[in-house]
């Protein structure tokens, strides 16, 4: 009688860390997975967030308020405002130009004579160096997730 009280309350308590621990694992996993996958809302509505969860490399893209991918993978840098997004990607790609999207547009530009328009147009960090009155300035993905000095209120 004593063996089989014994053999059930080690059976018990093996059964509760077990389920402890899984949920402990399950825990640090949903949470990796939501920081990981979480988006950087922009103040135009686009936002930026990473393609796959697991990849060597930063995959992050810009997607249009409807999801649908603006500029693909990897952007490296943003400005932006109200209404403007340029940015810097990596790659062989459209790096040496980057892109500029408008709001309600329905694709972004890479490069050419419209590229020089817009961006003229935006005020987007015209030079080195130099803040517009909303204060824009290059910025990066993992910054705007992380770092809350940069949010502004359209972010709450």
């Amino acid at each position: 009688m004593t063996r089989r009280i014994i053999k059930y309350v080690l059976l018990g308590y093996v059964t509760i860390c077990t389920v402890i621990v899984t949920l402990i694992i399950c825990l640090t996993v949903y949470s990796q997975v939501t920081i990981q996958l979480r988006k950087a809302e922009l103040p135009n509505g686009t936002y930026l967030n990473r393609v796959h969860l697991f990849s060597e490399y930063d995959d992050i893209v810009l997607r249009h308020p409807s999801g649908r991918i603006l500029v693909p993978p990897s952007v490296d840098f943003v400005c932006f405002n109200d209404i403007y997004v340029m940015g810097t990607r990596y790659g062989p790609a459209h790096s040496s130009r980057g892109f500029i999207y408008r709001k309600g547009d329905a694709e972004a530009v890479f490069g050419g004579e419209r590229f020089d328009q817009m961006e003229k147009e935006s005020g987007l960090c015209e030079e080195r160096g130099s803040r517009p009155a909303d204060e824009a300035t290059w910025t990066g993905y993992g910054i705007l997730i992380k770092d809350k000095r940069y949010r502004r209120e359209w972010y709450e």
